[in-house]
């Protein structure tokens, strides 16, 4: 079927369903694939609820760090987009990042993330990926350096889109996905997280969505990034909290006047 462009793949367990993968992989016009996992992990039966709404939210353990094998046995030199929905791992976005033909990756509903862990024939490995999405659900944990290790690994990426890192730990009754920031967000140690884009970066969304995000009074200087025209960003990485004050009006040093857009939530 050439009409046929985008198709959604479901995973579960790491298991892919009803050959959703060979299936899709025979349109000779797909660009697009989407990855549907499902939160579940396997635990005892007997696991107690908060027990197992942590396991949840802390994504899987190292020993199913990566279940997409499918990537080292399936042709994907024709896809040019990956979406990933749901409970991936570090680990498995970055071995989507780093297939050679991709040049977007977009990843929602993501839990917590920890660095990617890579075997050593991909640790040298980067990627031509132009565009990068992160957004999670409200379990969304990630620590500066894992968001680090992505940047690094694309010296192309002109788009990025992202949470802001923060340290969560779940809070919720059974069944509902949810958490409060443990730690003062640093605004100034994200400028070593984005550091390897100063010339690549054009788009950049930073944002806050699920949480009450603490900040420790630092700011970001987006003035390294020479080519960016377009930022979407939290206040409170390039503006003290409260009323006008002195600060404030030195916000134009934190920026580039190449910039073409601003919006400052």
């Amino acid at each position: 079927m050439t009409y046929v462009h985008s198709y959604p793949v479901h995973i579960e367990y790491g298991e892919i369903l009803d050959n959703g993968l060979e299936r899709s992989l025979e349109f000779s016009n797909l660009r697009e694939l989407i990855f549907i996992c499902s939160h579940k992990i396997r635990l005892p039966d007997n696991t107690p609820a908060m027990a197992y709404i942590l396991s949840r939210s802390r994504s899987r353990g190292l020993d199913q760090d990566f279940q997409c094998g499918f990537l080292d046995t399936h042709p994907f030199d024709k896809i040019h987009s990956i979406s990933l929905l749901g409970g991936f791992t570090g680990t498995e976005i970055m071995r989507f990042i780093l297939l050679p033909a991709i040049q977007t990756v977009v990843a929602k509903d993501i839990a917590s993330l920890r660095k990617p862990s890579l075997p050593s024939n991909f640790s040298l490995r980067t990627s031509s990926l132009t565009s990068l999405s992160l957004i999670g659900d409200g379990f969304w944990s990630i620590q500066p350096e894992t968001l680090q290790a992505f940047c690094s690994a694309c010296p192309f990426l002109q788009d990025l889109r992202c949470q802001i890192p923060v340290s969560a730990h779940p809070y919720a009754p059974f069944g509902v996905r949810s958490s409060y920031v443990t730690d003062a967000v640093s605004p100034a140690a994200l400028n070593v997280t984005c550091a390897s884009l100063p010339k690549s970066l054009h788009r950049f969304s930073l944002l806050q969505l699920c949480h009450n995000v603490p900040y420790d009074g630092t700011y970001m200087d987006l003035s390294q990034f020479e080519n960016l025209v377009d930022l979407e960003i939290t206040s409170c990485c390039l503006l003290p909290v409260g009323a006008p004050c002195a600060e404030r009006d030195l916000l134009y040093k934190l920026l580039l006047t190449s910039l073409e857009r601003l919006m400052v939530r």
